[in-house]
């Protein structure tokens, strides 16, 4: 039998390792040029295909046979050759609908904003109708056709219930910017971003400390394909996409390691990244490497305010990796942008050392030239508890220490942030 993606760019090895995961064996990538879909599809020569976002409208048209969510959406992406006939329906209307089931989420009578205008945004507007939202209102930047400008929905559209973001901006939004003020709607009582890569994109680190429920796009994302694999008549009632869920997020999130100088983040980093099969990076050891200057030579010629700006700009590299260990110095919770790029795809782990096992002199540290332990402990611990996901005490052996975080990492709900 012969399956796969179809797109116009090439393979797509996140999807072919998805299908493969979900019992597709021979998951192939198909490439052509964007023009030749209709020849494509009448040669025939397949059981089943996925299809890029490119080829979905035309492929509506060019199919026998669709099905009532391929019509709300006026896409395919998804085909099925039966005797030489071609079903169609449109698997990520299942998907968005699926994450909002999980969620608990009722649309009825709800106001809907949803920001963007392309395909993703017509699937997720099609969900919301067909739950029985009252109000679908799309937000774009260039006012077209059935949209609204942002103006528009913070002056009209105040008492919104719900917020979905398809606007995909991943590693490029390095400002972290959010694509809609969230705090301009007091009735929001939940948020949805498309994306997942970062796990936890700004505007759901915004809805999150406002304790707003939210999604990204990931359960939608498995959920499609899961109904794609069926749509293909694969046998997939006790298929765990709970647990496969989980798997994805554990071998992607970076687990970020904050506290205090000499709490043991270096030292945690150090042992754990080969027993997790993560790399580790020490945010302290590359700004030194790649400022080719030791830590108290920068205090020295910038002071403090120069070597935060450089701690944040190491951060905002190394927070778009990922299954990465992330030792971080002891004042990077002293500005808040450190903490929400260390968010988007990580845990944050708060190593406690109480302050009679700290450190009080250390020529390595400047921070301690100037100021006592115990200032500097009761400025930050407050700091880092405010930001931290967990926290593992570490006044014993760093050995327990670590075998505490190794036995936290190793639940499934320890991931539920980004769930």
């Amino acid at each position: 039998m012969i399956h796969g993606f179809l797109s116009e760019k090439g393979s797509f090895n996140t999807l072919v390792n998805l299908y493969t995961s979900l019992g597709c064996k021979n998951y192939q990538s198909f490439t052509i040029p964007n023009d030749q879909l209709s020849s494509f599809l009448e040669k025939k020569e397949f059981d089943g295909i996925t299809l890029s976002r490119s080829f979905q409208k035309e492929a509506y048209y060019l199919c026998d046979q669709v099905d009532d969510k391929a019509r709300l959406c006026k896409m395919v992406n998804c085909i099925r050759n039966e005797n030489g006939i071609l079903y169609g329906t449109n698997t990520d209307f299942d998907g968005v609908f699926y994450t909002f089931k999980k969620k608990n989420v009722s649309l009825k009578g709800k106001i809907v904003l949803i920001v963007g205008n392309g395909q993703v945004a017509k699937v997720v507007k099609a969900v919301c109708y067909s739950l029985g939202a009252k109000i679908v209102k799309n937000i774009n930047q260039k006012r077209t056709i059935g949209t609204i400008g942002y103006k528009e929905a913070y002056s009209n559209y105040k008492d919104a219930d719900i917020i979905i973001n398809t606007i995909f901006i991943g590693k490029k939004n390095t400002d972290l910017k959010s694509p809609i003020d969230i705090s301009a709607f007091p009735n929001l009582s939940f948020v949805m971003d498309m994306a997942y890569d970062p796990l936890l994109p700004r505007l759901l680190i915004d809805a999150k400390e406002a304790n707003i429920a939210y999604a990204n796009g990931l359960k939608a994302f498995l959920y499609t394909h899961y109904c794609s694999m069926e749509f293909f008549q694969f046998p997939m009632k006790d298929f765990d996409l709970d647990a496969l869920e989980t798997k994805i997020i554990r071998k992607k999130c970076n687990i970020a390691f904050i506290g205090m100088s000499s709490a043991g983040k270096t030292c945690m980093g150090r042992r754990l990244h080969n027993r997790l099969q993560k790399k580790w990076v020490d945010i302290d050891i590359l700004l030194v490497k790649e400022e080719k200057k030791t830590i108290p030579t920068i205090f020295e010629e910038s002071s403090e305010s120069g070597f935060r700006e450089l701690e944040t700009k190491y951060i905002k590299e190394v927070s778009f990796s990922t299954n990465t260990l992330i030792s971080c110095g002891g004042g990077v919770v002293t500005r808040d942008i450190n903490m929400k790029c260390l968010s988007q795809n990580g845990l944050i782990i708060h190593l406690n050392r109480p302050l009679e096992f700290l450190k009080r002199k250390d020529t390595r540290r400047p921070m301690l030239k100037n100021n006592s332990i115990d200032e500097l402990y009761k400025l930050r611990f407050p700091l880092y508890m405010h930001y931290a996901d967990f926290t593992i005490d570490t006044e014993n052996s760093i050995e327990d220490a670590c075998a505490k975080i190794e036995d936290l990492l190793s639940k499934d709900e320890t991931y539920n942030k980004f769930k």
